[in-house]
Order: structure tokens, then sequence, then C-alpha cells
């Protein structure tokens, strides 16, 4: 990794001057966290998500570490804290990989690393530590960067309808045209819990067996994930026991409210599909196979996709293909059969299953000239055939 930011800074400490974790944060984070306008308390577990890159630095300490009136606090803070801790041959190599680090990290500005450059080459470790202490704390950069959202939390954002169920805030916004996402999934019931606290839990609600069931994972707004994960109480854990059961109510009653809509769909493109000119293709396959045994394990999320539709609408489908069956010959195998030969002729080309299922879908729509408000409906007609073995044999 490139990025300059405090878990970069943690480790170097852990590194070049042989210090614990708790140690190197308490260290780096007091700069901020100990003055009397901040005041936060860092502790252990700050101290260890932030190192594993699974936090952000504190709002709070953030937007301080920003500001020009800690300057000369931290200033002092250095003298009397950090440089005493540190040899010389320490300071200076501690300050040469940080300057390093900087020049990787193509994010941050020439005009921070000429400063530091300066400092570095003057020996002013004083005024360098200060300066690239507090540069890291205040930028933020600590989390891993995600390119996109996950696949798995789209669920979790459409539950919540992209709002925090907690404050109300949207769980992304638009900045220069571009989708920015302000969310994070956390665990109802926190993975780190002190053993005093795990008392106050359970007498909620028990620890789940396995944290990361759907049950106990919702989407909230970053300073609200932050504030829990930092704090947890059985309060709060109450309030989002709550909150999660509020939302999944209302995410099964526009399920209901949406599935008459997406039967009518549906019939519409089997009426499409079950033309007399379907194509006879190639024979289905004949082994049965569970959806278990089809999906590879990278294909997880798009299996229980396969598998909600296929529990909601499989007998409605097949139904459908049985009222439509007006010739001698059974329509629904011999679109199976047409659907099959698509299917070999993507797998031929390398796609994976992901690629295949939406390739089909789109198949579905441009044959039969139906507009993009079918996608949903042809998805659950692939579904359909690949419970019913047309499409993907055991995965190996």
């Amino acid at each position: 990794m490139n990025d300059y930011n405090i878990s970069f800074l943690i480790q170097e400490l852990i590194k070049g001057a042989a210090f614990t974790q708790i140690a190197a944060g308490e260290l780096l984070l007091n700069m901020v966290a100990q003055h009397p306008n901040v005041n936060v308390d860092v502790n252990k577990k700050m101290i260890s998500r932030l190192a594993n890159r699974q936090d952000e630095v504190q709002s709070a300490i953030q937007s301080a570490a920003g500001s020009q009136a800690i300057l000369g606090y931290a200033e002092n803070y250095v003298k009397e804290k950090i440089i005493p801790v540190l040899s010389l041959i320490a300071q200076t190599q501690i300050a040469s990989d940080i300057l390093a680090q900087m020049k990787r990290d193509t994010s941050v500005p020439d005009k921070i690393i000429s400063n530091c450059e300066m400092q570095y080459q003057n020996t002013d470790y004083v005024g360098f530590f200060r300066d690239a202490i507090l540069f890291a704390l205040g930028r933020g950069h600590n989390t891993l960067p995600e390119a996109k959202v996950k696949s798995d939390d789209f669920y979790y954002l459409t539950e919540a309808d992209s709002r925090c169920p907690h404050c109300g805030n949207r769980l992304w916004k638009k900045v220069n045209g571009k989708v920015r996402n302000q969310y994070r999934i956390i665990h109802i019931y926190p993975e780190d819990l002190e053993k005093d606290q795990e008392a106050e839990f359970v007498k909620i609600k028990p620890r789940p067996i396995q944290l990361d069931v759907p049950e106990n994972k919702i989407a909230l707004c970053q300073d609200c994930a932050e504030e829990y994960l930092m704090d947890p109480t059985a309060e709060e854990y109450q309030s989002l026991l709550e909150k999660k059961q509020e939302i999944s109510r209302h995410t099964k009653e526009r399920e209901i409210s949406s599935k008459s809509n997406l039967e009518d769909e549906i019939v519409d493109v089997i009426k499409a599909i079950a033309q007399p000119d379907a194509g006879k293709g190639m024979p289905p396959f004949a082994q049965v196979l569970s959806l278990d045994e089809k999906f590879k394990p990278e294909f997880s999320t798009l299996k229980r996709t396969v598998t909600g539709w296929v529990n909601d609408f499989y007998p409605f489908v097949e139904k459908q293909f049985s009222i439509n069956d007006t010739n001698s010959a059974n329509t629904s195998d011999l679109i199976r059969a047409e659907v099959n030969t698509i299917y070999l002729q993507y797998k031929k080309l390398g796609m994976n299953q992901q690629e295949i299922c939406d390739s089909i879908a789109n198949w579905m729509l441009n044959k039969n000239g139906l507009d993009t408000q079918y996608k949903t409906a042809c998805y659950i007609v692939v579904a359909f055939f690949i419970q019913n073995c047309a499409i993907f044999e055991a995965a190996s």
C-alpha cells in the first residue's frame, strides 16, 4: 500500500522504534486528542481499528488536527512527548520513511511534501513530526479504498432506502456529478465487546452464532457507525435491533406490493419468448442439481439472489409456461433447449456465472423487443431455467 495515513504511522513506530501498537497509537493520537478543546478518549479498540484500517480517525480529532489553533500545542507535545522517546537514529530513519511514503502517495499535496522535505534537510525534527502527524490525523484516507459499492452492500442500502436508519441522513451524495458513498455496513452485535458489556447485550438479544448473517448487519452513515463502534452501549444495541426490525418489515412490504407488477411482467416475458419460432437448440441437461451444487463460491451473492427468485416465483413461472403451451410440443422444453444453447455459447466465450446471467437476461429483452422495465422479470425467468438445469452444471 502506498497510502500515507495514521495506520502507516502506527506501523512505522512499531517497526522503527519497537513500540507496541497501543503505545504507538496513543503517542500519535494524543497529540490532538488530549487538547483541552478536544478531549477524545483514546482506547485500545480505537487504536486497533485504526491500525487495521477499519476506521477513519475520529471526526473530532480530524477536525482539530486541521486547524491552526492546534499548532502551538502540537509543537510542545512533540518536544515533550515524542522527541524524548526516539533516539536520533530513530528520528532520522522514521522521518526518511515518512517522506518516502508521502512521495509514493500521489494524493499528498506537493506543498506538504516540499515543507516536510525542507524540515528534514534542516534536521528540524520537531517541525517535521508536528506537521507530518497532524496531516495524517486530519486527512482521512485511513480505511481501505473501494472503487465501488460491494455487491453484498446493495441489499443493506436498499433495505434502509439509502438513508441512515439512526439519523436519517443520506447514505450517499453526488459531488461534481460523481456518487460518493457515506455509509458503513456494521454488525449490530459488535465483534469485539468487552466482557462486562457482553452480559448487558445478551440480556437484550443473544449473540448470533455467526456475526455476518444479514439479520445482524445494518447500513448506517459514517458518523453514526463510528459513534456506535467506538462506544457501543446496550441502549444503542436495543435501538439498532428495533430499527433493523422496522426497516426489514418495510422491505417485505415493498416486496409484496411490487410482486403483483412483477408477475404481470413475467407473463409478458413468457408470452414474448414462447413463440412458434423458438429454436430447437441442443438437448437440455439431464442431470438434476441443487443450486448449491451449481454456483462457484465467489458467486455466493448471485446464488442467494437466484435462490430467492426461485423460492418466490418458480411455481408461478412453471404454471405460466403450462398455460401458454398451445402447440403439441411442450413450449417450455423448446425454450429450455434454446436457453441451454445460448448458455453453452456464452460459456465457450469464457464468461463467468454473473456475466452469463446478465447476458441471457439481455438476450431475452433484445430478442423480443422488450424495454428495460422487464429486466427483473427476465432475470426471474433466467433463475427458473437455472433451477430447471438449462443453465449451469455442477461447479468444479
